[in-house]
């Protein structure tokens, strides 16, 4: 944790120093002291007020772009949905069966902790998660049965009060961001590499 704390403060300060270049340039450009304040401030105030006039759908779009919203996503110990983060991290899909129990779901976060798919100075593969963040959604259609017809089988999936609590459960042991658990949603992903691997745990 401690770790995570000093690299938060040290975040802050480069956000800060962010905030006082794009002042320096704002009144390079306008040949104004008093007008580069005046554009950062409204920047950083008054534009996040004027979203609320645009269409909801760009409004979705736009919110993540905010300075505001960049800025809290480079000192935040947390990253709530629908912000920009920093840095590669790794997108869990995750999917529970009928005989997965809660030492199971244990070993599985460990084993994506430990696990070494990320580049060293070499740029071999060859380091852990560490610090780097996890997104983990539900994914019961990994246990689609396909073998027999076109539509995919998903009997071997766990029912939702089995998966839930396990899905939560590797969350909670990863420090994950999370999906919305049963829910339809837009995930989009950076495949660097591109990288897949599949993990189950006896």
């Amino acid at each position: 944790m401690w770790p995570a704390i000093a690299k938060t403060f040290t975040n802050v300060a480069a956000a800060c120093a962010a905030a006082i270049v794009i002042g320096v340039a704002l009144g390079t450009l306008l040949r104004s002291t008093a007008g580069g304040i005046s554009a950062l401030v409204g920047t950083f105030l008054l534009v996040p007020g004027l979203m609320s006039l645009l269409p909801k759908s760009w409004q979705t779009d736009l919110t993540p772009y905010l300075p505001s919203n960049a800025g809290e996503s480079i000192y935040s110990l947390h990253h709530a949905a629908g912000t920009l983060t920093s840095g590669a991290g790794l997108l869990v899909l995750l999917g529970v069966t009928h005989d997965d129990r809660p030492e199971h779901a244990d070993r599985l976060a460990d084993k994506v902790r430990a696990l070494r798919v990320f580049p060293d100075a070499d740029g071999r593969m060859n380091e852990p998660l560490g610090d780097r963040e996890v997104l983990c959604i539900s994914q019961f259609t990994l246990y689609g049965d396909t073998r027999k017809g076109n539509r995919p089988a998903y009997i071997a999936a766990a029912p939702p009060e089995l998966a839930e609590p396990l899905y939560e459960r590797v969350c909670e042991r990863l420090n994950a961001q999370r999906g919305v658990f049963g829910a339809h949603m837009d995930v989009e992903l950076v495949n660097d590499g591109p990288v897949t691997v599949m993990i189950e745990v006896p």
